[in-house]
């Protein structure tokens, strides 16, 4: 988990140097138009490619689609450093724009996707999602400080000489990841495109997980706008030069350093929609400040609270996706989530470029601002409405806990294992199911013993902690067995698409239900030996 986290540090870190030095040659070139260009360059093709990418990369397990895109995005990098050492066409540059952003559309769906796989306590996964954005702020801070620092003594080629670096070294930390939290994903033999639609599908049918879409998207279009007026302001305004935005958005990231360590006390909570909107309304107070007094230390003080809520805004809307996407999905989900907020960063850059054109570089902040702070109240409404509180702590994630067969799964799977248990009370005598039925489900045991039957004479003992029902659903067979209570229980059912998944979604786990099946089919082979 530390070596993911800290490259997902240097990878972000990477990516900021990268916007900076983009955003700060167009806007010498044309302007504010000039920047919003440039990030629509940069975010429409990467958008699209997003969703693709992101199933591919989860499809080759582990941490090697990571590794693949990070490589496209060296790439990317490499060839715009030599067009601005030739001066070269500025077609050129544009296209090295759009192939890094092809490969960053796909990194932070990629990033969510696998926290919950390689936590293995709930505590863990908050934790993660908070260290997520404290390193993404530091990131932001200390990816525009090295631009900044690079500009003021030499030029824009060395600024992405210094951005392979941190690649580098961001791939040298996923090697020592190497295969941890491997899954098989659902649809493993659906191409690409069928997986997309399914996460589309479900998407549409659930209104919690659309609502976070949408807000993805509002996301993007809040880090769109702000990247466009602190430029403006920097460079127009406080007549910074160059090295303006680098400062402010460095700035941005020292607040997001704090905003994630409130997060960290926030992210495990069973409600997070207050958290989200309280982070948005902070983003849209920080642009009014930024607006009316634009001099040096209130922009610096502006700057700051915006990192704090967006750094609250993010973490609370990863964790919500993380809880709310259905596990064999959220590969989909997550790139559509990316696909859209991609999109909104460019819409956000045209908004604000939209913004100054109409009331001026003065006023523009404070618009943003005000439309932003009513949004977000109307944001914690539908949030409240859609999206159900989680309870880390409840009964149905302690029996996943429990259970012999599921205690070592991550966080993740573990959660959406527990969402999809039914509980069922079986009195003394009852039969749970016979001897040659057809099965359609799994049990785990919370409380009480059952008898396992062949035959008619008890074969086995379940007792808590126990799982039964799994071998007709691994071998596609009729109930090799009967169950029945042998005092008051408490089971919980479970589908056999839920359990097929649950079983699949990491090979230790495989592992050990084969084991404890084999063992059952060979005790259930040498009683019919002895019958016969």
């Amino acid at each position: 988990m530390r070596d993911f986290l800290l490259s997902w540090t240097l990878s972000n870190m990477a990516l900021w140097a990268w916007a900076i030095v983009i955003a700060t040659v167009t806007f010498r070139e044309g302007g504010a138009t000039g920047v919003a260009l440039a990030l629509a360059a940069r975010l429409i093709p990467g958008a699209f490619c997003s969703p693709i990418a992101a199933v591919l990369a989860a499809r080759a397990g582990g941490t090697r689609g990571i590794v693949l895109i990070l490589l496209l995005r060296t790439t990317a990098v490499l060839t715009g450093s030599v067009v601005l050492l030739v001066d070269g066409p500025l077609w050129l540059l544009y296209l090295a724009v759009i192939i890094e952003g092809a490969g960053s559309g796909p990194m932070h769906p990629l990033h969510i996707r696998m926290l919950p796989l390689l936590a293995q306590r709930p505590e863990d996964l908050a934790s993660a999602n908070s260290l997520t954005e404290l390193l993404r702020a530091a990131g932001l801070c200390l990816g525009p400080c090295i631009c900044g620092a690079i500009l003021y003594f030499a030029d824009a080629p060395q600024v992405m000489w210094a951005c392979v670096a941190l690649i580098a070294g961001a791939l040298v930390l996923l090697r020592r990841v190497g295969g941890v939290a491997q899954t098989i994903m659902a649809g493993e033999g659906q191409n690409p495109f069928a997986q997309i639609m399914r996460g589309v599908s479900v998407t549409a049918r659930a209104p919690a997980i659309l609502l976070l879409v949408v807000i993805s998207m509002l996301a993007g279009v809040v880090l769109g706008c702000l990247q466009l007026l602190l430029t403006g302001v920097s460079i127009d305004i406080l007549a910074w030069g160059q090295v303006g935005p680098s400062v402010l958005l460095a700035l941005v990231g020292f607040g997001g350093l704090a905003g994630g360590g409130v997060s960290l006390s926030l992210a495990g909570r069973r409600s997070l929609s207050a958290p989200l909107a309280a982070g948005m309304t902070c983003i849209g107070l920080a642009a009014i400040v930024l607006g009316l007094t634009q001099t040096a230390w209130p922009v610096a003080a502006s700057c700051l609270a915006g990192g704090i809520g967006l750094s609250l805004l993010l973490v609370m809307l990863n964790s919500l996706l993380q809880r709310t996407v259905p596990l064999p999905v959220q590969a989909a989900v997550f790139g559509l989530s990316a696909f859209l907020q991609f999109i909104g960063i460019a819409l956000g850059g045209a908004l604000g470029s939209a913004l100054v054109a109409l009331a001026g570089l003065g006023d523009a902040p404070v618009l943003f601002g005000v439309g932003l702070a009513a949004v977000s109240f109307t944001i914690w409404l539908l949030l409240r409405a859609a999206v159900p509180d989680t309870d880390f702590e409840g009964r149905a994630f302690n029996v996943v806990r429990q259970s012999h067969f599921f205690r070592d799964l991550a966080v993740g799977p573990a959660f959406q294992l527990a969402s999809s248990l039914v509980p069922e009370q079986a009195s003394k005598g009852l039969v749970i199911f016979r001897q040659g039925d057809t099965g359609e489900d799994a049990y785990l045991v919370e409380s009480g013993h059952l008898d396992v039957r062949l035959n008619g004479r008890v074969l086995a003992n379940l007792g808590p902690g126990d799982v039964f029902g799994e071998i007709a659903l691994l071998k596609d067979v009729p109930r090799t067995a009967s169950v029945a209570a042998k005092s008051e229980a408490r089971v919980w059912k479970l589908s056999r698409d839920a359990f097929i998944y649950a079983v699949t979604g990491t090979p230790e786990c495989f592992q050990t239900v084969s084991e404890v099946s084999q063992k059952r089919l060979d005790a259930i082979a040498r009683r019919r030996r002895k019958t016969d």
